[in-house]
Parts: C-alpha cells; sequence; structure tokens
C-alpha cells in the first residue's frame, strides 16, 4: 500500500534510495552507509518498507511503485525533492460583449489579484481538456458547451535573478452569454480585456493577445516577469 503522506527526510533512508534510484536491485550490505551502525541502519530500512518505499525479492531489495515515484521528483545532487515548473490550465471566457470572465485569487501566490479561471489539473483528469472544464465547473458553476485549446504559456517569475516560479499553462478559449454564467460565485466579475492592469502577470500578459486566439491554430508564448 502506497503510504502518500510519508516524506523520507533522514540522510540514511535518503542514501538508500539514492542507491536503489541507480539499481534495479541490491544487495543489504550495499544500501547500508559506510560507518552506519548497523541498528540504525536497519531501522530506517525498515521505516522505507514498512511505509511502502521498498520491496524485498529474491533478487534483493528494490523500489516499490511509491518509491520509483519519489526518487522520480528528487534532486541527483542534493537526494532532496527538487522544485519544478508546475502545469496549470488557464481558460478565458469571453462573452458576446467581448468581456472576459475574471476571478479574484482568495490565495497566495497573487491573492486578491484577478486571474482568468486557472487551476492545477488532478491525477484523476483523463485530459488536460478535463481538467479544464472541471476548474471551469467547480469555480464558475458554469458548463461550456465547446472549449478549444488555442494555445501554451510558459510563464516564469524571477527576482532579483533567481527563478521563483515556473509554470507552463495550457490555454483554453470558450465563447459563453453573459446571461449564462449569472456570478453567483465568490470573486467572479466581467471586465474588458484592455482594462486588467491590476491581473495578476500571466493574465495581464495574455489579454492583449486574446483577440488573435483562434481554435485550430494553437500559439506558444514565453514570459517572464521580475518580482
Amino acid at each position: 500500500m502506497i503510504d502518500k503522506n510519508y516524506h523520507p527526510t533522514h540522510h540514511i533512508q535518503r542514501f538508500i534510495l539514492d542507491v536503489l534510484r541507480h539499481n534495479e536491485y541490491a544487495r543489504f550490505r550495499d544500501l547500508r552507509p559506510p560507518q552506519t551502525d548497523s541498528n540504525l541502519f536497519n531501522y530506517h530500512l525498515k521505516q522505507l518498507l514498512k511505509h511502502g518505499m521498498l520491496e524485498k525479492t529474491a533478487k534483493g531489495y528494490t523500489l516499490s511503485l511509491a518509491g520509483i515515484v519519489y526518487v522520480d521528483r528528487i534532486s541527483s545532487v542534493n537526494k532532496k525533492p527538487r522544485q519544478q515548473p508546475k502545469i496549470m490550465t488557464m481558460s478565458i471566457i469571453v462573452n458576446e460583449f467581448g468581456e472576459t470572465l475574471i476571478r479574484y485569487k482568495t490565495s497566495q501566490p497573487m491573492i486578491n489579484r484577478p486571474t482568468f479561471i486557472a487551476g492545477m489539473p488532478h491525477m484523476d483528469d483523463e485530459t488536460i481538456e478535463d481538467a479544464a472544464r472541471r476548474e471551469i465547473q467547480e469555480k464558475v458553476k458554469f458548463t461550456p458547451t465547446a472549449i478549444d485549446h488555442v494555445g501554451d504559456c510558459y510563464m516564469t517569475i524571477t527576482h532579483e535573478g533567481l527563478n521563483l516560479m515556473k509554470t507552463l499553462m495550457h490555454i483554453f478559449l470558450i465563447h459563453a452569454k453573459k446571461s449564462d454564467i449569472p456570478l453567483t460565485e465568490t470573486g467572479l466579475q466581467w471586465r474588458r480585456l484592455d482594462d486588467l492592469d491590476d491581473a495578476a502577470h500571466a493574465t495581464k500578459l495574455l489579454a492583449p493577445k486574446v483577440p488573435t486566439m483562434r481554435s485550430g491554430k494553437l500559439f506558444f508564448e514565453q514570459f517572464s516577469q521580475e518580482l
């Protein structure tokens, strides 16, 4: 059974996982860090087995599925989980008057800033379009009849030369009647595309491009914003 809440932090556990990251199977003695007390090593090995990170087979110890998932997101340099770019959907809903639906963010980053309808895909979303539809339904309580994947945007947020955030956003365009979305959900508002100077970075940068977005004509943009 996979324990999603377990995060190996002890250096002995990280050593064991790193050995098995580079070997399909390893013997007991090969997993023990040099000059490590045997009782201490046994304890941490059992912890990894207990939480489903390892499996013991006739060929030796090997990573379980949970262990494979874990090592796939750790740094090969410092053996710690690394910060990775996020994947998001961003849906631009436009009404018959040329207004776009925005939602004021209720959490950091960019709290209280208006954005297009955005969110992160879930593991049970079958497609990226399904993820966009789900986010629209959750945040707007509106089910679009047609949704077009019009492009992708790679956004980098920096500060004094450091990369703070990187996000790949799949951009979707939806046309809807204003009367179809009564704005009963908190934080929703119709805004003109030329009235988004206070918006979060990606929304502000994408807004001028909305009139040229077309179904079947995918675009790709890269933006970098200094905080």
